[in-house]
């Protein structure tokens, strides 16, 4: 479906995932974060990154059983999944996004923020 997944970003926001954590939406209440598919901690923002993988909500799945973060799947996990992939497959790479939860739905953003851009010392 897509080689595209969110990583977490910590410029600004709120961050409890390990760093370069992969991300989804929270599954298992309904709020503004995304969580980590390792530990299940949240974090309010996500970069856009290559994974060199085709993913499915299958595979991302999968991986969430097995780390415990969720304990059985249902057709709105998968079409939940199915929804954020294809939103990110569509991203650019190295875009930050947003998540927010908006009449029974999720809906991602674009934010405009970025990575900080090292200068050259070199004249």
């Amino acid at each position: 479906m897509t080689r595209k997944f969110l990583i977490t970003f910590s410029e600004q926001g709120i961050r409890k995932t390990k760093k370069k954590e992969f991300l989804i939406p929270n599954l298992n209440q309904f709020d503004n974060y995304f969580i980590g598919i390792d530990t299940g901690e949240i974090c309010q923002y996500g970069l856009v990154v290559y994974t060199g993988v085709e993913l499915s909500p299958r595979m991302v799945i999968e991986k969430l059983v097995k780390n415990k973060i969720i304990a059985e799947t249902s057709p709105e996990i998968e079409n939940t999944l199915m929804d954020y992939l294809q939103f990110i497959k569509n991203c650019k790479i190295s875009e930050v996004l947003e998540i927010k939860y908006e009449s029974g739905k999720y809906k991602y953003n674009v934010t405009g923020l970025g990575m900080k851009q090292k200068t050259s010392m070199i004249p």
